[in-house]
């Protein structure tokens, strides 16, 4: 009978530990459950790789939910169904997007929810479906992926102008011109240093000397065009712009043909002459002959006329203004 009793005691004991835990388990899935989750739909048209059932909804970085199913849409081949569970304290609304984020490296993605406006209304149920669909949003790799021929495209392009930039003859050229600015480099250097050689103190010196001549040499330019003078400039530019004119007056085409003719008959009368001398050598001889008393006379009366135009030539030569300008005679002052 005592043996029984601890039989009895055992089994009870037993009972009471499964009885516990049973509760402590129901007690702790009941605390896991507590939150309530609604569901959405998402449409994707594009890829969902390394998305599958069990995969994590996040917003903003935390996680509120997870992929209930996903599936082609039947009704529409060309995107992908996903049945999504967040909980319901999850903000959103029809400012709402999902896009795929990748976790890690591993391969796997995930589903992010943004909400531009947390107060928006919430998202209604459309006709003929049977949650409240979220909008889908292409993620930047997505993006990127799609955009990859023609990002690719333009590289190769990029490095087709690259290598022909880089062709052997324009590499020669790049050589030649690179060398080219070397030397203006150098030339520069020793024209630099030509310079400063030449602007020494010695030199700088007579340079400020030259300047200050310079200087002088304009005041007193300035004092010769004064008024006074440059009324005496202007009238002499009148004079010889009218000697000019006249000039031009007297080279008109009937005097050049007259000056023509005349040029003529005096090559005409020099060829006769020439003849008349050499037919009348002899008598010619017997006239200077006899007659060589009147031809010293003739060359004296010639020296003094040849004086006369040296007198005239020396009066010219210090005064040529006598060919322009009429001599202006002025009286004598006499004081009194």
């Amino acid at each position: 009978m005592e043996r029984n009793a601890h039989y009895l005691i055992v089994g009870g004991f037993v009972a009471a530990v499964l009885m516990a835990a049973v509760v402590t388990l129901i007690w702790m899935a009941g605390q896991y459950d507590s939150a309530t989750y609604k569901r959405y739909l998402v449409y994707f048209k594009g890829s969902v790789n390394g998305v599958s059932a069990g995969s994590q909804v996040s917003y903003r970085g935390v996680h509120v939910g997870q992929v209930v199913s996903i599936r082609f849409d039947p009704e529409h081949p060309e995107r992908i169904s996903t049945i999504i569970e967040v909980e319901e304290s999850t903000p959103i609304s029809t400012s709402s997007t999902v896009s795929l984020q990748a976790v890690g490296i591993t391969g796997l993605s995930a589903l992010a929810i943004k909400t531009e406006d947390t107060m928006g209304e919430p998202l209604p149920i459309a006709k003929g479906e049977k949650y409240a669909v979220i909008a889908s949003e292409r993620s930047g790799l997505d993006k990127l992926l799609s955009n990859a021929p023609q990002l690719t495209s333009s590289a190769l392009e990029t490095l087709t102008r690259i290598n022909m930039v880089l062709s052997d003859d324009n590499l020669e050229s790049i050589n030649q011109a690179m060398d080219n600015i070397n030397q203006t480099m150098e030339n520069i250097a020793v024209t630099s240093a030509s310079l400063n050689l030449i602007l020494n103190e010695k030199n700088a010196n007579s340079i400020e000397r030259t300047l200050q001549n310079v200087e002088a040499s304009s005041s007193n330019l300035n004092a010769v065009l004064n008024k006074k003078n440059a009324k005496n400039v202007e009238q002499t530019l009148q004079n010889v712009e009218a000697s000019s004119s006249n000039l031009n007056a007297l080279l008109n085409t009937k005097n050049t043909k007259n000056i023509e003719e005349t040029l003529q008959n005096l090559d005409n009368i020099t060829t006769r002459l020439d003849n008349i001398l050499s037919a009348n050598n002899s008598e010619i001889t017997k006239f200077t002959g006899e007659n060589l008393d009147e031809i010293g006379l003739l060359v004296k009366d010639m020296r003094e006329m040849v004086s006369s135009y040296k007198l005239l030539g020396q009066k010219l030569s210090d005064d040529p203004s006598q060919i322009i300008y009429k001599p202006n005679y002025k009286g004598v002052k006499v004081e009194r």
